[in-house]
């Protein structure tokens, strides 16, 4: 595996059923263990106003810099992360993977967790 999660061993990560957690698989020796880690799904937009009120959110912080993606939304469970998505497609008419688009998704859970 690869990315920001440091854990020696880590071999595998999934989404938990509940969407609020992911879960790790750890190599330790000969034996492997599952564990549950909390997880945030996000969002990021050029405008808070996209997100604001979004079911879910728990936070929305402005990011430092002059880049054009200044607003990080995290959510309580992927499902609020994935409808928080659809609403920016509905407000913008733009999918996230257009570059035109003024908000960002990536709807892999791990890609997001690492």
């Amino acid at each position: 595996m690869f990315g920001a999660d440091p854990t020696p061993g880590l071999v595998a990560a999934a989404l938990a059923d509940d969407g609020r957690a992911i879960r790790l698989w750890i190599r330790d020796g000969a034996a492997t263990r599952v564990e549950s880690v909390p997880f945030t799904p996000f969002v990021l937009a050029a405008d808070e106003a996209l997100l604001r009120d979004a079911p879910g959110l728990v936070a929305l912080t402005r990011l430092e810099g002059a880049g054009e993606l200044r607003w990080l939304a995290r959510f309580g469970a992927w499902s609020a992360a994935l409808a928080a998505r659809d609403r920016c497609r509905e407000a913008t008419g733009l999918a996230a993977n257009m570059p035109e688009a003024p908000y960002r998704f990536f709807p892999d859970p791990v890609h997001q967790y690492l």
